[in-house]
């Protein structure tokens, strides 16, 4: 697993753990079957996000990998 981290608008980080996932990258374990994995951590978060938008300021200037 690495840690992404998410530069918001506001001028605040959230951080989240992508776990490598069949070939992919997913956010938030556990992931099965059903649930879509991405080419990246960075396209993981960015996709965990957007779908916990409506619990807060989650606009994404920027995302990296942590080391």
């Amino acid at each position: 697993p690495v840690t992404v981290r998410l530069h918001l608008t506001s001028g605040a980080t959230r951080s989240l753990v992508a776990f490598p996932v069949r070939k992919g990258w997913h956010c938030a374990p556990p992931c099965n079957t059903t649930q879509p994995v991405y080419a990246t951590p960075e396209d993981a978060a960015y996709a965990h996000n957007s779908q916990n938008a409506p619990f807060g300021n989650f606009d994404v200037i920027a995302a990296e990998v942590q080391s």
